[in-house]
């Protein structure tokens, strides 16, 4: 048998004491770097797939919409919508959240707990319009959250109005 053969890899051999000796003195350094480098990695590949909407809307109320009815509802709103952001798609951020008004119901606190905080922050939330109950509606419309509709749209039929703020949904071509 050769030298080499018994003793091993010499060049592996070097490798490992180097990479050992690396180690000892850098680990810390490695430790770190390596943590920040993972981090601004994960931030940039989110930043650049991040997803860019049109409009936003929500549901609040005490109605399920399916799933079918949901995928109309959005194919409806994506024909009305404009291409704000100019991306050449139509995207839509549709979200729903329950509220159950009839406060006989024994799930009425506990789900209208989680939604009165949700929406006690309308001020910060990107949504740009809300779908309400009346009773939601009348819970916040006096909090200057909700701007007249005739500085947004002009042409509303009178007979849509509920107040300057708001409008009947049912009475909309929707």
């Amino acid at each position: 048998m050769r030298q080499s053969q018994r003793k091993g890899n010499p060049l592996m051999s070097k490798f490992l004491k180097w990479l050992d000796n690396y180690w000892y003195h850098y680990k810390w350094h490695t430790i770190i770097v390596s943590f920040f480098l993972i981090i601004g990695t994960i931030s940039v590949v989110q930043l650049f797939n991040r997803e860019t909407y049109d409009a936003y809307i929500m549901y609040v109320g005490d109605e399920t919409i399916p799933d079918t009815q949901y995928q109309d509802i959005m194919d409806s709103l994506k024909q009305v919508s404009k291409d704000y952001n100019q991306d050449g798609e139509h995207n839509i951020n549709f979200s729903k959240m329950s509220f159950i008004s009839d406060e006989e119901n024994e799930m009425a606190s506990t789900v209208n707990a989680g939604t009165v905080q949700y929406l006690s922050n309308m001020v910060v939330q990107p949504y740009y319009l809300y779908l309400m109950s009346p009773a939601v509606y009348d819970t916040y419309k006096d909090s200057g959250i909700f701007i007249p509709i005739s500085e947004v749209v002009d042409g509303v039929p009178a007979e849509w109005y509920h107040d300057d703020t708001a409008v009947y949904f049912d009475k909309t071509e929707f």
